[in-house]
């Protein structure tokens, strides 16, 4: 897990980012997006990302799993980069 502390505004982007309706994200397809709790992002390698943007405070967590530790330390990289981009 990343934990991100936003400024507000960053906040409004990754609000935004986290209710992309893609069918690619990170040069990977995605499989399938639920928004039950953030945005988890299913990609059709098998990885994923959850981002929880908190109610409370100017936090948002990414969580992902991938298939190794070193794709999943990628999927981290690609996705902080992807979220801190304005």
């Amino acid at each position: 897990m990343k934990i991100f502390i936003l400024p507000t505004s960053k906040k409004s982007v990754a609000i935004q980012k986290s209710k992309t309706d893609a069918s690619t994200l990170l040069g990977r397809k995605i499989k399938s997006i639920d928004r039950t709790d953030g945005a988890k992002i299913r990609l059709e390698d098998g990885s994923w990302m959850l981002l929880r943007l908190s109610g409370t405070e100017p936090l948002l967590r990414l969580y992902v799993e991938a298939e190794t530790p070193a794709a999943s330390a990628k999927l981290v990289r690609e996705a902080t980069n992807w979220i801190l981009s304005s």
